[in-house]
């Protein structure tokens, strides 16, 4: 589920207000969306048609239809600021793409002079091919680090494009990714006129260890990112829970039968609830650095979500079919 669901799902509701307070002459009830003050979607509020007056209505009608400019600019806002993204973390992918080409021909060129050199240990130019073999595996060792550089900046990338992050958050991680960046920078730079292979090898061992650092920093970082988003959808879906819960309310005040939708709005309260909980679990795991864990628990929250999701579409339509079945009679 992505925000076009939840968008769609908002937007039911504002499409059901319409269309019901559109039938004003029948004194049944119906379902209208009404925003209130810093409300981010629109609540749903029962009303009496029949004791509504023209003013009324026009007022109601007005504020539903700012209510659909309000989410239409939001929605636009958004979808600017995903294009953006996509495009900053396709440039970082694409320089993943070219370092990975010049990592894998420089290897292959470091490993033909290592041959070449131990093909030659014992021949009077074994020197220059031992100097060579050092060239080349400079060379190569610069590509390491320029590829582990680059993959930090595609982890970089998409920190600084992801708006469901606290700022404070953001910071931290962009901070901590900079550190490594800078680490990897700063081993690059001694590398610059190596002839020793002794000292290449230990700049290796180097590079090594700091990567297997950088590592548990990155999945740390997209460990963060994953359940910031799926935090995300999880307050976004549950943003409709009182505007549910009022139009179920006032459909029961009416005598109106609302088993079925008391039945899938409290399966919907109770797949957010796991969802929750399972978001808890996947943010010990990554914090505890077991990666793969957390991310199970991250796709058994979004799986929740998505139920809860498919249980509040199935309130919605519950209670548009008891409204036209009260309107019947």
């Amino acid at each position: 589920m992505n925000s076009k669901y939840l968008f769609t799902a908002s937007f039911l509701f504002v499409v059901l207000a319409s269309t019901l307070f559109a039938s004003a002459n029948t004194p049944t009830p119906t379902l209208t969306s009404i925003g209130s003050a810093g409300a981010t979607a629109p609540q749903p509020v029962l009303v009496s048609a029949g004791n509504v007056s023209d003013s009324a209505a026009i007022a109601v009608s007005n504020r539903v239809a700012d209510r659909v400019a309000v989410l239409k600019a939001q929605y636009q806002r958004a979808k600017i600021s995903v294009v953006q993204a996509r495009e900053q973390y396709t440039l970082a992918k694409q320089k993943v793409v070219r370092v990975r080409i010049g990592y894998d021909d420089t290897k292959t060129k470091w490993d033909d002079a290592k041959k070449a050199y131990v093909a030659a240990a014992n021949s009077t130019n074994a020197t220059e091919m031992k100097k060579a073999a050092v060239g080349k595996g400079q060379d190569f060792l610069q590509k390491q680090i320029d590829r582990m550089i680059s993959h930090l900046e595609l982890v970089r990338s998409k920190v600084e494009s992801m708006d469901v992050l606290e700022d404070e958050e953001k910071i931290l991680m962009l901070a901590d990714l900079d550190v490594d960046i800078a680490g990897f920078e700063d081993i690059r730079a001694r590398t610059e006129n190596v002839t020793d292979a002794d000292l290449l090898r230990n700049l290796s061992i180097e590079v090594k260890e700091a990567w297997l650092d950088s590592r548990k920093g990155v999945a740390r970082a997209v460990g963060t990112m994953e359940c910031a988003h799926e935090e995300n959808l999880v307050e976004q879906v549950q943003k409709f829970t009182r505007s549910t819960e009022n139009a179920i309310f006032q459909l029961a005040k009416r005598g109106i039968d609302t088993a079925e939708a008391d039945a899938l709005l409290n399966a919907y309260k109770n797949h957010l609830q796991l969802a929750k909980n399972e978001l808890e679990s996947a943010k010990e795991q990554f914090a505890a650095g077991n990666t793969e864990e957390g991310r199970n628990h991250v796709r058994a929250s979004h799986r929740y979500v998505v139920e809860a999701h498919n249980e509040l579409k199935g309130v919605v339509s519950e209670v548009k079919e008891r409204i036209r079945n009260a309107r019947a009679h």
